[in-house]
Formats: C-alpha cells, structure tokens, sequence
C-alpha cells in the first residue's frame, strides 16, 4: 500500500503540477489580456480627453460662428437697405449723367463754333501778319533808301563844305592878296 499511496501522491503531484501549469498559462493570458485591456482604457481615457477637448474647441467654434453669423445677417439687412439707398442715388445720377451729356453736346456745339471763330480769327490775324510783314518790308526799303539819300546828301553836305571851305580860303587869298596889293600900292605912292 505504500507504493500505492507513494504512486498516488506522485500521481496527486503530477496532476498538481499539471494544474499549477495550466493556470499559470491562464494567469499569464489574463495578465497580458489585462495589461491590454489597461492599455485600451488607457488609450481610450487619452482619446476620450482628446475629443472631450476638441468638442470643446468645435463648441467654441461654433459659438463664434453663430455670432459670426448673426453679424452678416445683420449686415446683409444692413447691406440690403443701403443698396436700395444706392440705387435711388444711382437713378439721380443717371439722371444727372443725361442732363450733363445733353449739357456737354450743347458746349460741344458751342466750341465748334468758338473754334470756326478763332480760325477765321487766325486767318486774318495770318493775312495782317502778312500785310505787316509787307509793310515792314516797303518801311526797310524805303529807310534803306532814305539812308541811301541821307548818305548821298550827307557825300554832297561834305563836298558843299568843302567847296565852301576852298571858297572862303579863296576870299581870304583873294582879301589878302589885295590888302597885299593895296600895301605895296600904297607904299609906292
């Protein structure tokens, strides 16, 4: 009995060890399962801070946005009023914009005129140019001529002087060759 018991406690040992092992398989798979798991939770806690997060910046977001656009409603209506506003001053301007062209034809018409005006203006102020120029002309040859004639009774002044000047040197001859000739008439007597 003794083997038996001996072969029953090594068989009772065997199967001990045959049970620790596969618990201890079963321990090592929970475990890493668990060390995944802690991961998951882990990775999800990360995950969940990081939506959490971002809902709020879309939260924020979208409030800005909600103002954002209450603010171009606003001024869209704004807009729309001023447009209308717009409109009427683009009418009056139009309107002012006909009369100005319908004043801009009539000053164009006017100017024409001025300017056929001016040109027969130019053209007799051209044909007086010419007619002074004329004139200017006959005045240059007649004081060329006159120069000429100046010059000639200037050549005649200084020849008249001249036979002037042998003249009286002449009486003076004459004058002295008598008082000359009345002296020495004189003094043979």
């Amino acid at each position: 009995m003794n083997k038996l018991i001996l072969n029953a406690s090594v068989l009772l040992s065997l199967a001990l060890c045959a049970l620790c092992l596969v618990q201890w398989k079963r321990e090592s798979k929970l475990t890493l399962e668990k060390a995944k798991l802690t991961h998951d939770v882990y990775t999800n806690k990360v995950v969940i801070q990081n939506l959490e997060v971002t809902l709020r910046s879309l939260q924020d977001e979208v409030q800005r946005l909600e103002g954002v656009r209450t603010l171009q409603e606003a001024t869209l209506k704004t807009n729309a009023v001023r447009i209308k506003e717009l409109q009427v001053l683009l009418t009056k301007a139009e309107e002012e914009r006909d009369q100005k062209a319908t004043l801009v034809e009539q000053y164009s018409a006017a100017l024409e005129e001025a300017n056929s005006n001016i040109k027969q203006l130019n053209e007799a102020v051209i044909n007086r140019d010419e007619a002074i120029k004329q004139l200017v002309a006959e005045r240059e040859q007649r004081v060329e001529d006159y120069s000429k004639l100046a010059g000639e009774y200037k050549k005649l002044a200084d020849e008249y002087n001249k036979a002037v000047g042998e003249y009286n040197k002449l009486v003076d001859d004459v004058k002295a060759a008598n008082e000359a000739a009345q002296q020495r008439g004189g003094a043979r007597r």
